[in-house]
């Protein structure tokens, strides 16, 4: 049960980082359409200062976008693990439920022939 809770903790966090670089390249496609409309009116140097502005900006999305996606990724392959673990525990359990039947069976056989 724990780990099914922390698997969905996973799963939570994950769509949270997918929301929040979604928004954030949202955000910079604005910006850069502000800044777009800004610049058909400027001079070339305020232009260049613009869109170096602009280019660090969009490097520093791109940089949170692939870090958030790697994070995405080792959570997956966590949320895999875990549900490998489950499936183990699941068998392991169901093997010990059938033993425990067939000696409580074994138990009853012995009591009927005695």
């Amino acid at each position: 049960a724990q780990l099914l809770e922390e698997e969905e903790q996973f799963a939570h966090a994950l769509k949270q980082e997918e929301a929040s670089a979604l928004k954030d390249m949202k955000i910079l496609l604005q910006e850069e359409e502000e800044a777009a409309e800004s610049l058909m009116s400027s001079s070339p140097g305020r232009v260049r200062d613009e869109l170096s502005q602009m280019q660090v900006r969009v490097g520093s999305v791109t940089s949170d976008f692939k870090q958030a996606d790697s994070e995405m990724d080792a959570m997956q392959h966590e949320v895999q693990s875990l549900q490998g673990e489950v499936a183990a525990q699941q068998d392991a359990h169901a093997k010990r439920d059938a033993d425990w039947q067939r000696a409580g069976l074994e138990v009853q056989r012995r009591v009927q022939n005695a």
